[in-house]
């Protein structure tokens, strides 16, 4: 009887991890860890950080997520748009436009529809 072993997963340089993972996201995963952080320093009785009480931790959390998200959107659109190269669009005709406007309004619709209907049934 002879045992066969599988070969070993190839190393992942800390390089090729970079380049798979964007940097938005890495933004994204340090900004949850710091908010997980200092709400579990405040859960246990302590300051955030060591340095912000309850009311500042919230504050400024709140006041960095409300910019933040403004501004981060912004930039990852305008990257988006800035992207684009208008001569990829000759030549693919109106179809993809369609479906995407289609798309587009059958999420609108649903929404649309959600709100109507969760502001009819809900309590004032």
């Amino acid at each position: 009887m002879s045992v066969t072993h599988a070969a070993a997963a190839p190393a992942v340089s800390a390089a090729a991890l970079a380049a798979a993972v964007p940097t938005f996201v890495a933004g994204f995963l340090a900004a949850a860890a710091a908010r997980t952080v200092g709400d579990a320093q405040l859960a246990r009785g302590g300051r955030a950080f060591g340095a912000f009480d309850a009311d500042r931790w919230r504050a400024g959390v709140d006041g960095a997520a409300a910019v933040g998200t403004k501004v981060l959107l912004a930039t990852g659109l305008a990257g988006v748009g800035l992207d684009v190269r208008p001569d990829a669009f000759r030549g693919v005709g109106p179809r993809p436009f369609l479906v995407g406007a289609a798309g587009a309004a059958i999420v609108g619709g649903v929404g649309l529809a959600g709100a109507l209907a969760s502001a009819r049934w809900s309590p004032p």
